[in-house]
């Protein structure tokens, strides 16, 4: 079974390499996904959740927290009813807590009347690259209509990330699949139409060994695929690995979702065309 499927490795991988044109799309078009599509989200956002809560002490509100919240709260957004959704909370720990649980996308904290700098306090879910620039806007709109001159110091709780950056880990997986589908599932299936599995059914080569070596072959075609846009991912989106064991949990993850996808894509479309051939037969 080991040998059978070694030479099914070998002549697929090789077929692989010899179709420059499979080669060259598998890479390219990631790459103009993640350079194209990666810059060009965008879209109208209403109803954002959002908490604010009054700094301590005093407890007692102050006229511009007072003044700002209702204001907050019925921000028009064209074509789509409003921008906010504001909650009212009664202490800020309380609001950090729901904001880290993912329940509200920020915190506005409003200062009180002991404040030293008198700023505005604004902590944003980073983890979405739209969402915060939106808030900043409607707390500084809010803050230039009353005629507050409080700055605002934005807090992102995941740092500084762009959606460019979310974009590259799904063009990855799509790099694996892309790879996957061109080298090995509409191979497979040329293949089946010219005979050649069969070919090998009649020769001391088991099923196994055919899906075992087609498997493979494809999960380190993938994994190169992959593998490279990485590092593509980390040249154009700045994504930074911040140490060798990140690093290796990211090819980890990247050779598990070869195998996968991999598996995935070539055993149904093998099993399909043998209930096809069969039908044909018949």
């Amino acid at each position: 079974m080991i040998r059978g499927a070694v030479a099914i490795f070998k002549r697929d991988f090789k077929k692989f390499l010899s179709n420059p044109f499979v080669v060259i799309m598998t890479l390219m078009m990631p790459i103009m996904y993640l350079v194209i599509f990666g810059n060009a989200m965008g879209g109208t956002i209403s109803h954002i959740p959002v908490g604010v809560v009054q700094e301590v002490p005093p407890y007692n509100d102050t006229p511009l927290f007072t003044q700002a919240v209702p204001a907050l709260n019925h921000i028009p957004q064209k074509d789509a009813g409003k921008m906010l959704d504001v909650t009212v909370y009664t202490d800020e720990k309380t609001a950090k807590e729901d904001l880290a649980k993912g329940l509200i996308s920020a915190v506005i904290v409003f200062p009180s009347e002991l404040s030293n700098d008198n700023a505005v306090r604004l902590y944003v879910d980073s983890s979405n690259s739209i969402v915060p620039s939106l808030v900043e806007a409607a707390v500084r709109g809010v803050l230039a209509a009353l005629g507050a001159h409080n700055p605002v110091a934005v807090n992102k709780i995941y740092g500084d990330i762009k959606y460019i950056q979310f974009f590259g880990v799904g063009v990855i997986m799509m790099a694996i699949f892309t790879s996957t589908m061109f080298g090995g599932g509409i191979a497979l299936i040329k293949d089946r139409e010219a005979g050649i599995h069969e070919g090998y059914l009649v020769t001391p080569v088991k099923r196994t060994s055919i899906i075992a070596g087609i498997i493979s072959s494809g999960t380190i075609r993938a994994f190169i695929a992959g593998f490279t846009i990485f590092l593509i991912d980390i040249l154009i989106t700045g994504i930074i690995i911040q140490s060798l064991e990140d690093f290796l949990l990211v090819v980890l993850v990247i050779f598990i979702a070869c195998v996968g996808v991999t598996s995935l894509v070539v055993y149904p479309v093998h099993d399909f065309r043998g209930v096809l051939s069969r039908d044909r037969d018949a």
